[in-house]
Order: C-alpha cells, then structure tokens, then sequence
C-alpha cells in the first residue's frame, strides 16, 4: 500500500507542478464564479495529491500563520466597517474576497513538499520560450503593418478582459497587459542566467524590451545591474557583450518604437520624483480619506471603488495602488506588519542567493498582485528559491 501511494504521488506532483508554472497563463479565463481557470485546476491537481500525501508533509506553519492574521484583520476590519454602517462597505465582495485569498494561500502552505522542482523549472523555461517568441512575432508585425494579431488565446474559453479593450500597439503574447507577460517571464530569464543558458537569457530580456512594459523595463535593468556585480572583473568580458547586447536592443526599440519606449521612460521617471500619477507613490494619496479605523484595519481587500466614490476620494489618484500600498488599504498597518513579519522569515530561511526575493518585492512595488496567480507563481519562486538555485547549480556542472 505504501509504494502505491509513493508511485501515485510522485505521478501527481507531475500535473500539479506544471500546473503552477503556468498558472499566470491560465489566470486569463475565466471558470467559476469568482474561481479563475487557473485555480480551479490548480485545486483539481491538488486534491487527489493531498490523499495521497504523508500525513507530516501536508503543512507549511509559516503560511498557515500568514493566512490566519489576514482572515483575522478583514474579519475584524469587516466588522467595525458594519458597525460603524459604511455606505460603501460591501458584505458579499467581502466574503468573494476571502474566499478568493484562502484559495490562493492554502496551497503555498504546502507547495515546497508537493512540487517537483525540475518539472516547474523546466515548463517554466519551456513556456517562457513560447510566451517570448509568440510576443516578438506580435511585435515584428506591428513593425511591418502597423498592428498585430493579438486574440491568441485558446478557442471557447471567455477571457477576463475582452479582447477589443487591448492596447493595439502593445503587444502581450497570451496575456492581457504587457506587464503580465514580463511579470512571467522574468522569473525565467532568472533561471536561465542561472544555467548560463545565454540564448533564452537575450531571448527573455528582448521579448521584455519589446513588450514595452514599464515593469519588465525598470526589473530588467535592476537584474542586470545586480548580476554585473555578481560577475565582477574576473570575467569584464562577458559583462561587456551583456550590456553590448542589452544597449543594442535598447536602441532598437528607441529608433523602431520612440513614442512607446519614450512613455514607458517617462512612467519610470514618475517614479523618482513621487508624481501623484506613479504606481509606487501615488495610491498614497488615497490614505488622505482613511479614518483611524481604516489605518489600523484597512477597508478590506478590493473595496477600494466603492470606497473611492462614497468617500469623494476617487480625485485623489487615477492610478490603481501597487501591491505594497494596496496591502496597507486593504489590511491597514496591522496587515502591512504582518506581511513583514512573514517576508522576514522567508528571507532568513534562504540560505543561497536572494535575487527571487529581488523580482517578487520589485514587482510588488510596481504591480497590483495581491493574492491574485501571478502573487502565487512569485511566492513558489521565494518558497523554492534554494531547491532551485540547487538544480541549476547542478545543470552548470553538466
């Protein structure tokens, strides 16, 4: 009986571990109400792994303890907005919420002892070849002709976003928004530094250059610089061809696409002057309306609509709150100390090198995605930062 259940979990970590891989992927259509394809076959892989699983490896405390303080700072945060009658508190897209948020964490508390980690890192590495070419034919196209063909996405499923709200001159391969792509990708151009997989690695940052996502631009130069450090003197060289490379392509999209790269420039230089406008400082001015309730309890995790007509707010910021500044709306300061206190013990818990850590708090600072799939395609990177850092030391040495 046991080696039936050793060979049927080894069997299911398969599916279950591409699945995450893709899950950026699959987080486009939509299934259930409230329940994204993506998680929806993620808790299929899930089950039947769980049965199967030793009873010892199915819980991660860490996550678990997470989870729990979120539960508690919306349950109490919910209350006292019921209490206190908020006009713009919304009871059933509270409870949508939550159900969305355990859906997403209960399986990061236990994805370091199902997941098969060479499985994860080489669909990764696969799709993010796929996803990278598909968006670099978009983008040779809307060269050629002036646009592109960007419904790409698989045939009878209905997307979260239809297709005639794209932006016709960004390209974005299976995704919705160019930043999603980078968001995915990046990881992979990661792995493939790793391996010194030098190929994909240009593939990747060129696919991310020519997405012209503001994201994939600001995180693509901050890994360079981080591992032209790594490198030092001893190899120069090989520093010298990578930022040949990297300023080469910057130059072709400048010359190809001027005004594209020109406004994702401009977006990055909101950033360091703290312009109202800008994702990083910007949502900030949202906390102008909080009362002293919202500050410690926050409004719940995606009220902030509601919140923003009610309260007269919605002049405050056009721009949606990144990640970090949408955890402080949604938890208040009690959610944002939590978060640390969890972001701490992970850091500390990886022993190797922390550059997973780099691309998930850069684009936490950037994007909104809080508990969403690409939140948890991220995490699995912290979560498995050493395992994988591991395999790919090994592949190097073959």
């Amino acid at each position: 009986m046991l080696a039936v259940e050793t060979f049927m979990q080894n069997y299911l970590r398969i599916p279950f571990s591409a699945t995450i891989a893709i899950l950026p992927i699959l987080a486009v259509y939509k299934f259930l109400p409230g329940v994204s394809l993506a998680f929806f076959l993620l808790w299929l892989c899930l089950f039947p792994l769980l049965f199967f699983s030793n009873e010892e490896k199915k819980f991660s405390w860490e996550e678990y303890v997470f989870l729990l303080n979120i539960v508690i700072i919306s349950v109490f945060g919910a209350i006292v907005h019921l209490t206190i009658d908020n006009a713009w508190f919304d009871i059933n897209l509270f409870f949508h919420n939550m159900f969305s948020i355990v859906l997403c964490v209960i399986p990061l508390c236990i994805v370091v002892n199902l997941i098969d980690v060479k499985v994860f890192v080489k669909t990764v590495l696969f799709f993010g070849v796929v996803v990278s070419l598909v968006l670099i034919w978009q983008w040779v196209f809307l060269f050629l002709t002036g646009s592109f063909q960007n419904d790409v996405f698989i045939p009878g499923l209905e997307l979260n976003r239809r297709v005639e709200t794209f932006v016709v001159y960004r390209p974005s391969s299976f995704f919705t928004e160019p930043a999603h792509f980078s968001i995915y990708v990046l990881p992979a151009f990661q792995i493939a530094l790793l391996q010194k997989k030098y190929i994909l690695t240009y593939l990747f940052a060129l696919s991310i250059l020519c997405s012209s996502s503001s994201t994939g631009f600001l995180m693509l130069g901050i890994l360079l610089v981080y591992h032209l450090c790594k490198i030092g003197m001893s190899k120069w060289y090989l520093a010298i061809g990578v930022l040949f490379l990297i300023v080469l392509s910057i130059v072709i999209c400048y010359f190809l696409f001027s005004d594209i790269f020109l406004v994702n420039m401009n977006k990055l230089s909101r950033i360091s002057k703290g312009s109202s406008d800008d994702r990083l400082f910007g949502p900030l001015a949202y906390l102008s309306a909080f009362n002293a309730w919202e500050h410690m309890f926050g409004i719940t995790l995606n009220q902030l609509g509601n919140f923003s007509i009610v309260e007269n707010a919605c002049g405050l910021s056009k721009n949606y709150a990144n990640a970090l500044i949408y955890m402080y709306i949604s938890f208040g300061l009690f959610g944002v100390i939590n978060f640390i206190f969890y972001i701490v013990r992970k850091w500390r818990s990886i022993k190797g090198p922390h550059v997973f850590f780099l691309i998930f708090f850069g684009i936490f600072c950037t994007d909104q995605i809080l508990f969403n799939a690409h939140f948890f395609y991220l995490m699995c990177f912290i979560l498995l930062s050493d395992q994988i850092c591991a395999k790919c030391a090994k592949q190097k040495v073959k």
